[in-house]
């Protein structure tokens, strides 16, 4: 995954990435400034510039990410060459890169901590309503609507509140199962979810990434959606409220 990645900047494309994707310059004399390393990579191939960089060494290697040295050389658009290397961080999620950080060369103590920082287990925030939630996502992935249905409370009611494209109030099972099924034919196959908050046992907010295809050379496409799950009556099933935007 991180050395196709390498391989795909060489061939002036760029490797698929989170929306959240968090990418830092820690080298003397930033090259970019924080959340700006797309726009950093884009502006070298307007400038024309030809660089190809290679993994050289692998310090660290996990299901988190790698650190790595890499090596680069560069021809500018007047002839001139030059050759470096740096360490980087990178982190992926699932067939994404998610985190990269990039350092000077003399710095990969602090890389290596870096990431050793990074590979610890953090707590896993969740409560009865976060766990409802999962029951509900399992079983969109797995297309089973009658089980889906079964997460749903008798008045259960979604609130889309994004400014542009919404689909409004709906309200009862039976509306929610429609809007689901549709999701599919609609370019949204997979969502994954994550936990933001909680309270109590029955109120969780959830932050949600919806995945689809898009051409090959772009990636996939994310749209991100708070959510919020309250069940307030019925133990085992959810009065879902949902606020979305999209970013």
């Amino acid at each position: 995954m991180i050395s196709d990645g390498y391989a795909a900047l060489n061939r002036r494309e760029l490797p698929p990435t989170t929306q959240d994707c968090v990418s830092i310059d820690h080298r003397r004399g930033s090259a970019f400034a924080p959340g700006e390393l797309i726009s950093y990579v884009r502006a070298g191939w307007d400038l024309d510039q030809n660089i190809r960089t290679y993994v050289e060494v692998v310090h660290r290697l996990s299901n988190l990410g790698a650190v790595v040295t890499h090596a680069a050389h560069g021809t500018s658009q007047e002839g001139f060459e030059a050759e470096w290397r740096g360490v980087d961080i990178l982190t992926v999620d699932g067939d994404m890169v998610n985190r990269s950080e990039v350092f000077d060369e003399a710095d990969i103590d602090t890389a290596i901590a870096k990431f050793e920082q990074l590979s610890r287990p953090t707590p896993r925030l969740e409560n009865a309503a976060s766990k409802l939630a999962e029951r509900f996502w399992s079983r969109y992935e797995a297309r089973d609507w009658d089980a889906l249905g079964e997460t749903l409370a008798d008045d259960v009611a979604i609130n889309d509140r994004r400014p542009l494209v919404n689909f409004g109030l709906r309200q009862g099972p039976d509306s929610v199962i429609e809007i689901m099924r549709g999701a599919p034919d609609v370019g949204v196959p997979h969502m994954k979810q994550t936990v933001i908050a909680t309270r109590g046992e029955r109120l969780v907010l959830v932050h949600t990434r919806f995945l689809g295809p898009r051409p090959a050379v772009r990636g996939a496409l994310h749209r991100s959606a708070p959510h919020f799950r309250d069940q307030r009556r019925q133990p085992d099933r959810g009065v879902l409220l949902v606020r979305r935007r999209r970013h």
